[in-house]
């Protein structure tokens, strides 16, 4: 695929505010990661991590005060490595405060400290998308003004960078910094303020970096555990394989130009006519440069962005995880199932917690120009089915569905408020118990073949079962609507395949739901009757099973069916 680029003080007289420093998180040995900051947002309810490095042996305390009173305070020492972790005991929300940090010799020192919940956003670039990026955002951002949303944007190195991790900080989402936050975690963030209560304030931890696949934001050991993570490490391998690092480097170098060069002409292009095709864009100024050359050091390799961005961030003390991703693994996507489950689990283990949630983002619709043209990969649908079935079998983890979020040619859409507050209805209703409405797209259940060469379907969270008007479905004639209940086989987004393994369009006819009959005995509560002329018997079935096309079905709450392929009973 193309990814475009887009208990106070110390006795000691080194005392000084992080923020003020020239590296913000040094005092002579002493250090703390860069993710503490003055703004920062401490997790509520959960034992406070704080760690940094120190020589060995070193003892190290942190104290948070409030008014000069110290209301949480812990001590570890640097081990064998020169790391030390604190975990002080928990506290409920509130703030400001101010957290010191002392090793006897200095202490660094953070103001404007608040408890609340706070959430990790990872992924690639739909994630990273910033919100002065997305549909309506720079008017959202410049009326932004809570500044009880707050966000750290990870620095994005591909390897460990002091330097950068001491120019990053803790910012308010307001006028002056949203713009630069995530969109997706700031609409996330947002609807978690006005729903949750105390008035609480939201962290958010951006740990992103497009164009990324998952390998990059998973570890070595992970990785050389399963085949399908030791291809990921087989490709990097034969790609550098007989180059020196001088090499690497001039030819990433080469990449770099390019790749600055043509985001340059296409983003000035896109400012002269935001309507221009990717069509023209590409014929006026070719394909874009990608992938990026392989290299040691790149953002782009295989566990570089695990070990520089996120491990550097861990054990620091968080609500859950978000995730966006799955675009730069489309080449591969009959190993992301696998490659999903292990990240979740990896994540999971380097928070030293099991069961923190994670939420994910099912790929929306998208197809380039050239692969409508030709032909559909159909490697998003494995994508998609890949992130359902890990989502649904295991622990504490969730999906939302994103079929009506797409845009045809731009894999890139710029609709990010409804994912970002589809992931907060979740999270308020399945993580906080807040929101009691059911927030679960309409799923399938069961499906079972029928006389007269039909097939029966029966879905979960289907109250209020519909069709809709779709981003991908054939428009009526003018004048003419669409039944609510009935689709026609080319916009039904339903097919059908008999024994000889052809999928042709079938249509679709809602004939019930939870709003005219009990539950059904097979556990769903809205049911879809299916017909084809051209599938006399049919064997299997599959609901928007491509990367663009019809997927017009939604239950009452107007989330949009889950897609799957199924053989039929």
């Amino acid at each position: 695929m193309n990814a475009y680029s887009t208990p106070g003080a110390s006795d000691s007289s080194d005392v000084q505010q992080a923020s003020t420093t020239t590296d913000r998180t040094v005092q002579g040995d002493l250090r703390v990661s860069a993710v503490f900051s003055d703004h920062m947002v401490l997790q509520q309810r959960k034992p406070i991590a704080v760690f940094g490095s120190a020589p060995t042996g070193r003892g190290v305390t942190a104290r948070i005060l409030s008014d000069d009173e110290v209301i949480s305070e812990a001590a570890s020492s640097a081990g064998d490595d020169g790391r030390w972790m604190i975990s002080m005991p928990k506290l409920p929300a509130g703030g400001p405060y101010t957290l010191t940090v002392d090793d006897g010799r200095h202490t660094v020192l953070y103001t404007d400290v608040m408890v609340g919940e706070v959430w990790l956003a990872g992924g690639q670039s739909n994630m990273e998308l910033a919100l002065r990026d997305s549909r309506d955002g720079r008017s959202v951002a410049a009326a932004a003004h809570d500044t009880h949303i707050r966000f750290y944007n990870s620095p994005q190195t591909g390897v460990i960078d002091d330097k950068a991790g001491a120019e990053s900080a803790w910012r308010p989402a307001d006028g002056a910094h949203s713009g630069d936050m995530s969109a997706v975690a700031f609409y996330f963030a947002r609807k978690l303020r006005k729903e949750m209560p105390n008035d609480l304030t939201i962290g958010i931890v951006d740990c992103y970096h497009g164009g990324t696949s998952i390998s990059c934001w998973t570890d070595q050991e992970t990785l050389e555990r399963t085949d399908q993570g030791r291809r990921y490490l087989d490709r990097f391998h034969q790609a550098i394989a007989g180059r020196t690092q001088q090499q690497l480097d001039e030819r990433t170098a080469l990449w770099e130009a390019a790749s600055d060069a043509w985001n340059a002409d296409v983003a000035t292009a896109r400012r002269n006519d935001p309507q221009i095709t990717w069509r023209d864009l590409h014929a006026r100024y070719g394909e874009c440069p990608w992938p990026p050359p392989a290299n040691t050091t790149s953002h782009f390799r295989p566990t570089g962005l695990f070990n520089a961005m996120l491990a550097r961030l861990a054990p620091y003390s968080i609500a859950g995880f978000l995730w966006y991703q799955g675009e730069e693994d489309e080449s591969y996507c009959n190993d992301y199932e696998v490659m999903l489950r292990q990240l979740i689990g990896l994540w999971r283990r380097v928070w030293c917690d099991d069961t923190l949630p994670f939420l994910i983002v099912q790929l929306p619709q998208w197809i380039s120009q050239e692969d409508r043209d030709n032909a559909d990969t159909l490697r998003w649908p494995v994508i998609r089915q890949a992130q359902w079935t890990v989502a649904e079998s295991t622990p504490n983890t969730y999906i939302i569905i994103t079929m009506d979020c797409g845009e045809f040619d731009n894999i890139h859409p710029v609709d990010k408020q409804t994912p970002g507050e589809r992931l907060a209805d979740v999270a308020l209703s399945k993580i906080y118990s807040i929101d009691e409405s059911d927030v679960s797209s309409p799923s399938l259940v069961t499906a079972h073949r029928a006389p007269g060469n039909k097939a029966v379907l029966m879905f979960r969270h289907a109250c209020g079962l519909h069709f809709s008007d779709a981003i991908c479905a054939p428009k009526a004639d003018e004048g003419e609507q669409e039944p609510a209940f009935i689709r026609l086989p080319d916009s039904s987004g339903f097919e059908l395949a008999g024994s000889d393994g052809h999928y042709h369009p079938a249509q679709a006819a809602i004939s019930s739901d939870c709003t005219t009959q009990e539950e059904s005995v097979e556990g769903g509560d809205g049911m879809v009757t299916l017909f084809s002329p051209h599938v006399t018997n049919p064997t299997h079935v599959r609901y928007a099973w491509r990367s663009w096309g019809p997927a017009p079905m939604f239950n009452e709450q107007d989330l949009p069916a889950a897609p799957f392929a199924t053989a039929l009973k």
